[in-house]
């Protein structure tokens, strides 16, 4: 939906970059892969739009762009004022045609059990938007969509048996043939098990 997209949008100003919007569509758009209906699986989405902080925190969108932005600035704060930080990210990537290879480090402050997942998303991809306040629009440019996984797209598990270790991975893909290498990017967060009796 464009209203919750120029929502996320305002929140990332806000926020001061603090935010990270990827894009996951569903079945019948020409921009869904395995990859995007498995993570909708995971999280229980069953329409559009549903707008998802920290991957706990559900956000409905509204006629208003500025209520469903400052909904959004809302979760990420409380996030930041519930949660500390626990890990770091480095890495090194290559890309040698269509193939890419990403060595990842992951420094994890506190021992427990974690998982990490490394995403491919698409910016500046132009195509169809349903839009219900507009019309629809078929040179609506799309951004953050996700393409692909280096990871396990549910995330790989791994644990940490003492505190400030770093955790290394190997990753190698091929990249889908109509992905634009110009426009890609990876996304790689962590996601700490809070409570063991709970999934992540």
């Amino acid at each position: 939906c464009p209203m919750m997209a120029l929502a996320m949008t305002n929140a990332q100003e806000e926020l001061d970059g603090r935010l990270e919007v990827i894009s996951v569509h569903g079945g019948g758009s020409r921009l869904e892969c395995d990859e995007s209906l498995e993570l909708m699986d995971q999280y229980s989405v069953s329409g559009f739009p549903t707008g998802l902080v920290d991957c706990r925190t559900y956000i409905e969108n509204s006629s208003s762009v500025t209520m469903t932005a400052s909904r959004i600035v809302a979760a990420v704060k409380d996030t930041e004022d519930k949660y500390d930080t626990y890990t770091g990210l480095g890495w090194n990537a290559e890309l040698t045609g269509k193939s890419l290879k990403m060595d990842l480090s992951v420094y994890v402050k506190k021992a427990g059990e974690y998982k990490v997942t490394a995403l491919l998303v698409e910016d500046g991809v132009v195509g169809y938007q349903a839009d219900y306040v507009n019309g629809d629009d078929r040179s609506y440019e799309h951004s953050g969509i996700i393409r692909g996984a280096l990871s396990d797209v549910k995330g790989d598990r791994f644990t940490i048996e003492a505190d400030g270790m770093v955790k290394h991975f190997t990753y190698s893909e091929l990249i889908p043939s109509d992905l634009n290498l110009e426009n890609m990017r990876v996304v790689v967060y962590v996601q700490k098990k809070l409570d063991l009796k709970k999934s992540y």
